[in-house]
């Protein structure tokens, strides 16, 4: 077998791994490895951003993620684009000469990962004619909303991602070599590293997985536990291959999710393909672009986590999971996977292979709001997602989750039972106020570092109030 390889910025020639480097985070293979100490380590639960590196997959898609919670073996035959493969001392990536002369660079710590995402939004943005449109400043944050900058200097370094932009050229020798770089993207490996397999359908999945093995997709939240708690993995499963988990269909009975579909993904479907307001907003709040590239639907569900913000939307739905092994698949409503905290039916030889969305619930119906300290790639204090019939008939159906308020995602099914038969636009603001009350009071939050109970109960009540007067839409 082949030893699995992975090449470096603009280095013509892969370098190998061994299998014991392949469940170490990507950061230390950098850094410890290869001595490319731009890249840095902040919070190593990436939350700051200060690790951000580029990957190019062997098909030429190139994607930011962050270094920290991204498994070396992930990267088995990639690119990958620090900021050292970005421009050199004497020859500055037009989006570093901006970064410097817009004084966007205090304390430093920050400014490699601020620079690594402004260079994928470039690669991203880049027409095929080789012009680049220009960076609105709601774009321009967008673009750097996984980047954390502790000094504050969020004006400056905004401008600099501007200004890099107005200057463009294609003929710049910098832009020039990491596009000649990029347009020879590294060869796909098929082997399979034992310590880090990479299963590309359902039977080699079955074929490799065990009592010991640990499942990955995203990683985005298993991975921590390597960089906080310092864990180390027996066997790791990396179910980013398997073509089974991947798509988007829509289907006689609704719209079927692969598990394995990732957030930025989703969020391009439900922006251009099938259009949801409700979804797409909740998305550009999800996480960060970093996050997004690898954070999955399936992931997101099956940490059953009480604060992840898929799980109450989906319940507002009327979602179904469907579980597949080795010995077949079966169908479990989302309403009755959660069992506990952190608790599921889903048992240890099954995975989640797809989410399945009625046509009885369309997405036009769907509201949505999420309650967290920071706007953008935060976890939220409290997750709220609601699903009417109708907003001016009687009501037949009626559907309301929340997230962050039990050690589980819930519903709140009397005040769902409460309205049906009742038109929502005739509801008065003192009956409602009545119904937003018996609401909260049904619900059992904790306090913690996020949020007060009574806080939480406050924030559900508001939200099920806008909710009925449409205001969430």
């Amino acid at each position: 077998m082949a030893a699995p390889q992975i090449t470096i910025n603009h280095e013509t020639e892969p370098r190998e791994l061994l299998e014991s480097q392949l469940a170490l985070p990507l950061l230390h293979y950098l850094r410890d490895t290869c001595g490319l100490a731009g890249t840095k380590e902040g919070c190593a639960s990436g939350d700051c951003g200060a690790c951000t590196v580029i990957l190019q997959a062997p098909d030429g898609h190139t994607f930011s993620v962050n270094a920290c919670i991204a498994p070396l073996g992930s990267a088995i035959d990639h690119r990958v684009i620090t900021v050292e493969g970005v421009g050199t001392p004497d020859a500055l990536h037009p989006v570093q000469a901006e970064m410097v002369h817009q004084m966007g660079s205090q304390c430093g710590f920050c400014t490699p990962g601020f620079i690594m995402s402004l260079v994928q939004a470039e690669l991203q943005d880049e027409a095929e004619d080789g012009s680049l449109p220009a960076l609105s400043r709601t774009n321009a944050v967008h673009s750097m909303a996984g980047n954390l900058c502790r000094c504050t200097g969020y004006r400056p370094i905004i401008e600099a991602a501007q200004a890099a932009r107005l200057s463009y050229t294609a003929d710049d020798a910098q832009r020039r070599r990491l596009r000649n770089t990029l347009a020879n993207p590294p060869a796909a490996q098929p082997e399979q590293p034992p310590a880090f397999a990479r299963p590309n359908s359902l039977p080699a999945l079955w074929s490799v997985m065990n009592e010991a093995s640990t499942l990955v997709a995203g990683g985005t939240d298993k991975w921590l536990e390597v960089t906080q708690l310092y864990k180390d993995f027996e066997q790791v499963v990396d179910l980013n291959h398997i073509q089974e988990l991947q798509g988007i269909h829509e289907t006689d009975a609704g719209l079927r999710i692969g598990a394995g579909v990732n957030h930025s993904t989703l969020l391009d479907y439900f922006t251009h393909t099938a259009p949801c307001q409700a979804i797409t907003d909740l998305l550009w709040r999800f996480g960060s672009p970093q996050i997004r590239n690898r954070g999955t639907i399936g992931g997101n569900i099956a940490n059953a986590s009480p604060i992840a913000d898929w799980p109450p939307l989906l319940l507002s739905l009327n979602a179904e999971l469907v579980l597949a092994s080795a010995a077949g698949e079966r169908t479990v409503a989302l309403d009755d996977y959660y069992l506990g905290y952190k608790q599921t039916v889903q048992q240890p030889e099954e995975i989640i292979l797809a989410v399945a969305l009625p046509k009885t619930h369309t997405l036009a119906q769907l509201q949505a709001h999420k309650v967290s300290k920071r706007f953008e790639d935060d976890i939220s204090s409290v997750m709220g997602a609601f699903w009417f019939s109708s907003l001016d008939q009687p009501l037949t159906q009626a559907r309301i989750a929340w997230g962050g308020v039990a050690a589980t995602p819930v519903r709140s099914p009397a005040t769902e039972q409460a309205l049906l038969g009742r038109t929502l636009s005739a509801i008065t603001d003192a009956e409602l106020s009545v119904l937003a009350d018996d609401l909260a009071n049904s619900l059992q939050p904790i306090t913690d570092v996020r949020a007060t109970a009574d806080y939480r109960r406050a924030m559900c009540a508001s939200l099920f109030k806008s909710a009925v007067r449409g205001e969430l839409v």
